[in-house]
């Protein structure tokens, strides 16, 4: 069997450079691009239709301030830019063009909606408004603007939080797998087209892919494990592959996502095999995914095996500098041994 001891010191030995998008202290960066030229590119393809890009401007000014401010937890501001957006009658105005207030009502709904999410007790609130931004981004897909596919599967992302977050696991469940499956796949699965017929590179849909699996797998196991209901929503995300994986998705994700499966899929104490280090620990492995089997690993290792501080120093230094791990996150990974 594996000693803490040289599990760590395989950690220590990995790559250093990893992927940007870790843990929940890190910001990812390859994929800023969406969220940064998203709009400019609706209001292009609005613009083929309706001369309403001051309109779209002034909206989608309202609609980044909202979500600064429910980001910076400041709810007496959020509320104030909240009145500016939800019910305007600009936007309602039934005569107006609706590719114009479709593009709108796209902008709008999800930072309503994040905003009843960041209230904290109105999740259905928040899931409402999220159903309407994905009716609107479907009409303006099925219109032309196949851009709209990142506007939708950014949505199906947030609807799995709130449901998560409103204890609503079966709902979640289902999100999160679409999405997962799509991305992963060949295939249109559930979505208008395959993801391929949109994306731009394999680092695009390396950047997609971390953000999307490291969004599904921390907020799940952030869910308290008495409930059993994390491993449970994990499992049937992740337990049936696509039929077909896309050209993109790289063999060392495929490795790591196998490896991944099989350690959920062990109720009992994990065997930390080489081949399942490899995959696991490997610099294009998502960092939730090194945490979740992380967690299991040291849950197996006896309370005297965490004495050595040394090793434990650089276990918590993988975790932070690679994994970029937060304080809440390293108190779950190592909880009470840490301090035997």
């Amino acid at each position: 069997m594996i000693s803490l001891k040289d599990l760590v010191s395989y950690l220590d030995a990995a790559p250093a450079e990893h992927n940007e998008n870790a843990g929940t202290s890190a910001k990812p960066n390859t994929v800023e691009y969406d969220k940064g030229h998203i709009f400019y590119a609706v209001q292009e393809f609005a613009s083929d239709f309706c001369n309403e890009r001051v309109k779209h401007a002034y909206f989608y000014g309202m609609h980044q301030k909202l979500l600064r401010a429910c980001q910076n937890k400041d709810m007496n501001l959020a509320g104030y830019f909240l009145s500016k957006l939800e019910n305007n009658p600009v936007v309602k105005n039934e005569s107006e063009n609706l590719i114009s207030r479709n593009t709108l009502e796209s902008i709008i709904n999800p930072s309503v909606a994040y905003y009843y999410y960041a209230e904290g007790n109105n999740y259905q609130k928040a899931a409402d408004y999220l159903a309407l931004s994905l009716e609107n981004i479907d009409y303006l897909i099925d219109t032309g603007f196949r851009d709209g596919m990142y506007m939708k599967i950014e949505q199906y992302l947030n609807s799995f939080r709130v449901a998560v977050s409103a204890g609503n696991f079966e709902e979640a469940t289902s999100y999160a797998k679409d999405v997962m499956l799509y991305l992963l796949s060949s295939g249109r699965e559930k979505f208008q087209f395959p993801f391929s017929e949109v994306l731009r590179s394999a680092d695009q849909l390396k950047g997609i892919l971390d953000m999307y699996i490291n969004a599904i797998v921390f907020k799940t196991t952030g869910i308290p494990l008495l409930t059993g209901n994390g491993e449970e929503v994990l499992l049937t995300v992740f337990s049936d592959g696509p039929a077909s994986y896309g050209a993109y998705v790289g063999d060392e994700l495929k490795a790591a996502l196998a490896g991944f499966i099989s350690v959920l899929s062990n109720a009992g104490p994990v065997t930390a095999s080489e081949e399942l280090l490899a995959a696991v620990f490997s610099q294009k492995a998502p960092a939730s995914i090194q945490y979740f089997v992380l967690r299991r690993l040291i849950d197996s290792f006896p309370e005297e095996m965490f004495s050595d501080s040394t090793t434990l120093v650089k276990l918590e230094e993988y975790c932070r500098k690679v994994l970029h791990l937060t304080d809440r996150q390293m108190a779950r990974l190592l909880p009470v041994k840490q301090k035997a």
